[in-house]
């Protein structure tokens, strides 16, 4: 976020300082931190903020719409892959420790003792190949055909587009799965604060408006 709002001369041309940036993201613990809090003051001229309300991530989350399944289908390819290169080393490991115990005359090691350590370093190193692999498939595509893009008109959040896509969505929540699941668990739960299923049609109206406001107060 700081490199968006301040280090980068006009962000290579992609953010330039006569305009105002708008940052739409959700109500994770850390965006309500004291740092950041205190950050987002500093640059108010610069960075304007936006909260989509608790319960409406799932609807009204750009990154969650559009890249947030493609980019687990990623992760769990590329992390099989490692699980199998891995699994396979550590067997090439025991078969040859195996062969010198048999040489020698000693018990073979035992295969149970082969396991998968899961350093978080590798975890992280997954994490960033998925996003290069997403943003390399993106990149292929006409910028009007890609993800994110498509997917600003689809939440409502894009200020050149009309609001169809967005009334599709809308209209289209009762056939989504990821919707109904929060909205079954949410209820399981008894999640009273941020429910989905107390959001109404009228509150994620009003989570829009504020949207489409702080676009607008960008022009200002």
């Amino acid at each position: 976020m700081r490199h968006v709002a301040c280090d980068l001369p006009d962000n290579c041309g992609r953010y330039p300082s006569t305009q105002k940036i708008l940052l739409i993201w959700d109500h994770a613990p850390a965006h309500d931190s004291t740092e950041v809090q205190e950050f987002l003051n500093s640059v108010r001229d610069r960075l304007v903020t936006c909260l989509i309300p608790g319960g409406l991530t799932s609807v009204l989350q750009v990154c969650d719409l559009c890249c947030n399944a493609q980019l687990k289908n990623h992760f769990m390819l590329f992390y099989n892959q490692w699980r199998v290169f891995e699994l396979a080393k550590q067997k090439r490991g025991h078969d040859l420790a195996a062969a010198t115990a048999e040489d020698r005359g000693l018990p073979a090691p035992s295969q149970s003792k082969m396991k998968l350590n899961k350093d978080r370093s590798v975890i992280i190193k997954l994490v960033e190949r998925s996003f290069r692999e997403f943003n390399r498939c993106q990149m292929e595509k006409p910028p009007a055909e890609r993800a994110i893009v498509k997917t600003f008109a689809r939440a409502g959040q894009d200020p050149d587009a009309d609001l169809q896509k967005f009334h599709e969505h809308l209209d289209g929540l009762s056939e989504c799965s990821v919707y109904q699941r929060t909205r079954a668990n949410q209820c399981a739960t008894h999640v009273e604060n941020a429910s989905m299923a107390n959001v109404s049609m009228g509150e994620i109206t009003r989570a829009l408006q504020q949207v489409s406001e702080s676009l607008a107060g960008l022009s200002m």
